[in-house]
């Protein structure tokens, strides 16, 4: 476990994860303590990292970016990166950006801690919100593949 420290946010040290807990809205006032946060814990060296959005209800698209920059830089040191996301609000965010391309999804922070470590990002991998796609684009929007 690495020496303790005064995040601006929560973070639980779990075996080789640090859970960090994100606020309930994340926009241009405080994206940068999440962003900080994010990339603090990634620099000291944790294998993996779960940025837990259970309590999130609203993420503007500046919280995107920084996930997916969070994401990026997870990828760059080898370690795991998730976001756990329950809230379709939250998701659709992700997924009207772009986002959910570079993120994989989780329902509950137990899942993300459960699922095999494969890679840091990915598209959204939890099936569990694959069904949300088509509800979160809305009744008029169709995706082709």
């Amino acid at each position: 476990m690495p020496d303790p420290i005064d995040f601006a946010l929560p973070v639980q040290f779990l075996d080789d994860w640090a859970v960090v807990r994100l606020p309930a809205e994340i926009d241009v006032v405080n994206v940068s303590s999440v962003s900080d946060v994010l990339l603090i814990v990634l620099n000291r060296g944790i294998p993996g990292v779960i940025a837990d959005m259970t309590d999130t209800s609203f993420c503007g698209a500046a919280g995107v970016r920084a996930i997916v920059h969070a994401r990026k830089r997870a990828q760059a040191l080898g370690a795991s990166f998730r976001v756990v996301a329950p809230h379709l609000s939250v998701r659709r965010v992700f997924m009207l950006t772009g986002g959910e391309q570079a993120i994989r999804s989780y329902a509950s922070v137990d899942e993300a801690l459960a699922s095999p470590r494969r890679d840091s990002g990915g598209p959204q991998g939890a099936a569990s919100h694959s069904q949300d796609q088509q509800a979160a684009r809305g009744p008029g929007d169709v995706r082709t593949t």
